[in-house]
C-alpha cells in the first residue's frame, strides 16, 4: 500500500517555521501528514544556516523501494523577502530532483538531473509569493514580476496578452491580464504519496480559480516521478465546478536555459505547419529552430506550430544543445494540446537567456481573437479536461540521437507547411 501524507496549511506561512509540526502514521505505510502550527512531529528537519528549513516527509527509513536508496520527499516554507510564505516540495527520485511550489499554482520551479540544472536564470531571482504579484500592474503585465519557473501554467479562464475582451460572458472577466491567474493561485489539499510497488513518488494539489458571477474552474495537478528514472510526468485535470458553461484556455510555459540552450542549440519537433507570430519572428524564420548565444538587445521571436503525431496523436519535442549530448524532451498529445509555441529569448544571461516550449489548447493571442478563430474551449458544468506532459532528460549523444530519430520518423509522414509571414487565422485576421 502506498505511503500518503496529506497537508493542510491554513495558517500564515510567513512565520518562523522552526517550531515542530505534527506527523502521524501507522507502520502499514498508509499514513497522513497534517502540518498545523502548534504541534510536534517525529520527522527530521534538514537545514543549513543560510538555507530553508526542510522537513522530511518520506525516505528509505520508512518506505523500502526496490533497488532505490537515494530518494526522498521533503517540504518547507520559505521565510525571506518576496518568498516569505511560499510552500515548496522537493521530490528526489535519486538522480532527478524536482522543486514544486503549490503556492504558485503547482508550478515546477526548478529541476536537476545528476547535477545538471533544468530551468533558467530569470531576473526574478526568488520564488515570489502571489501577494507580491499585482497582475494589473505594468499595464496588465504584472504576471512577469513572479515569472521564474521551469514550468508555469497560463490560464485557466484566459491566457495571452492583456487588454479588454468585448466578448466576455461576464463583465467581471472583460479586462484581461497577461497569461491569466492560475500561476498565482495557491493550492490546497496537497498530498504526497509513495508507491512501494511501482517506485512512484507523487505530489497532488488542487488549485481553484473561481469568482462570483464568473468562471469556476478547478485544477487538480499530479506530478509523478519513478525512483531512479530520468523523467517526470505532469497530469492535469481541469473541471468546471460551476453551474454554467465556462470558457477555458491552458498553455504550459516550459522555460529552459543553459546548459541545454547555447549558441547552436536546436529545438526539434515534427512540424505539420508553422508560422511566425509577427513581423519580428518572420525575420528569423529560416533559422526558427536554431538559437544564438546570449545576444545584447535581442528582441523575442515567437513561432506557432501544429505538430504531427502518431495514430494516437502522441508527439514529442526536443531541445538539444549544440554538441548534441544534452537534451530535454517533452511528450504530449496533439488531441489534448493541439497548439505548440516556441519562444526564443536569447538576450543577455542577466536579462533572462531562455527559450520556451509551450504546448497549449490555443495560440497565445488575445482571447477575443482566439475565440473568433474557434480556439477557446468551453467546459460544460461538471466537465473535466485532462492533459498529460512527460519530460525526460538526455545526457549522452546516443540518448539525444534516439529522440531525434523518433522525431524524424514522425516528420516523414509529410513535409512541413511553412508560412513565410504571420498566417491568417493564426495571429492575423
Amino acid at each position: 500500500m502506498a505511503s500518503r501524507h496529506d497537508h493542510d496549511h491554513s495558517h500564515d506561512h510567513s512565520h518562523d517555521h522552526s517550531h515542530d509540526h505534527s506527523h502521524s502514521h501507522d507502520h502499514s505505510h498508509d499514513h497522513s501528514h497534517d502540518c498545523g502550527s502548534d504541534c510536534g512531529h517525529d520527522h527530521d528537519h534538514d537545514h543549513d544556516d543560510d538555507g530553508p528549513h526542510w522537513q522530511v516527509l518520506a525516505d528509505p527509513s520508512e518506505v523500502k523501494l526496490r533497488g532505490a536508496k537515494d530518494w526522498s520527499i521533503r517540504w518547507t516554507v520559505l521565510e525571506e523577502g518576496v518568498s516569505a510564505g511560499v510552500e515548496l516540495f522537493e521530490l528526489k527520485n535519486g538522480p532527478l530532483t524536482l522543486w514544486v511550489s503549490p503556492t504558485r499554482g503547482m508550478g515546477i520551479w526548478r529541476a536537476e538531473y545528476q547535477g545538471i540544472p533544468i530551468g533558467w536564470d530569470s531576473p526574478v531571482q526568488r520564488l515570489t509569493h502571489p501577494r507580491y504579484v499585482d497582475l494589473k500592474a505594468r499595464n496588465g503585465l504584472g504576471w512577469l514580476d513572479g515569472f521564474n519557473e521551469m514550468l508555469v501554467r497560463c490560464g485557466l479562464a484566459f491566457n495571452g496578452p492583456p487588454g479588454h475582451d468585448p466578448g466576455a460572458r461576464s463583465p467581471v472577466e472583460s479586462d484581461l491580464t497577461l497569461h491569466g491567474r492560475i500561476a498565482n493561485r495557491p493550492a490546497h489539499d496537497r498530498e504526497v504519496d509513495v508507491d512501494p510497488e511501482t517506485g512512484n513518488l507523487r505530489l497532488t494539489g488542487i488549485v481553484d480559480e473561481c469568482t462570483m458571477f464568473g468562471p469556476q474552474l478547478r485544477l487538480e495537478s499530479t506530478i509523478n516521478t519513478i525512483v531512479g528514472s530520468n523523467g517526470f510526468e505532469v497530469v492535469d485535470e481541469v473541471t468546471n465546478i460551476g453551474g454554467s458553461p465556462t470558457e477555458f484556455q491552458l498553455l504550459y510555459h516550459t522555460n529552459i536555459g543553459e546548459p541545454f540552450l547555447d549558441a547552436g542549440a536546436q529545438v526539434l519537433c515534427p512540424i505539420a505547419e508553422i508560422a511566425p507570430r509577427d513581423a519580428r519572428a518572420a525575420e528569423g524564420l529560416a533559422t526558427h529552430n536554431v538559437y544564438q548565444g546570449p545576444t545584447p538587445g535581442f528582441a523575442e521571436q515567437v513561432y506557432y506550430h501544429r505538430l504531427l503525431g502518431d495514430p494516437a496523436g502522441r508527439t514529442v519535442a526536443l531541445l538539444r544543445n549544440q554538441a548534441g549530448d544534452r537534451g530535454l524532451s517533452l511528450r504530449f498529445s496533439t488531441r489534448e494540446l493541439p497548439c505548440f509555441v516556441t519562444w526564443k529569448c536569447t538576450q543577455l544571461e542577466r536579462e533572462g537567456y531562455v527559450t520556451g516550449l509551450e504546448p497549449a489548447t490555443n495560440f497565445p493571442n488575445h482571447k477575443s481573437f482566439e475565440r473568433k478563430m474557434g480556439r477557446v474551449m468551453t467546459l460544460e458544468p461538471g466537465q473535466t479536461y485532462r492533459s498529460v506532459l512527460r519530460f525526460a532528460v538526455h545526457i549522452t549523444a546516443p540518448e539525444v540521437a534516439a529522440v531525434e530519430k523518433e522525431i524524424a520518423d514522425l516528420q516523414a509522414q509529410k513535409a512541413p507547411a511553412i508560412h513565410p509571414q504571420p498566417a491568417k487565422g493564426w495571429s492575423v485576421e
